[in-house]
């Protein structure tokens, strides 16, 4: 009786050791799963940001080209830059 008792303790110890193992490793997937979210919000910034910019700039280099330049337009709709 009294060595399925020691048994029993060293398995229960096992298991505790187990348990806390396990407890640390989910407080450190968390922890990684939270920077990981940041991340991706900070990137969906900056690419809301980045796409926000070249759309400017787009139209920025199309005024000035439209200012410095001639545009000849045909009746089909297209039009031909002439610098």
């Amino acid at each position: 009786m009294r060595v399925t008792s020691l048994i029993q303790f060293q398995s229960l110890e096992r298991n505790e050791g187990t348990l806390k193992q396990l407890m640390e490793q989910n407080a450190e997937l968390e922890t990684d799963v939270e920077r990981v979210r940041q991340r991706d919000e900070l990137l969906a910034k900056v690419f809301r940001g980045s796409h926000m910019c070249q759309t400017l700039c787009h139209l920025l280099f199309f005024i000035s080209v439209m200012l410095s330049s001639s545009f000849l337009s045909f009746s089909s709709g297209f039009m031909i830059l002439v610098i």
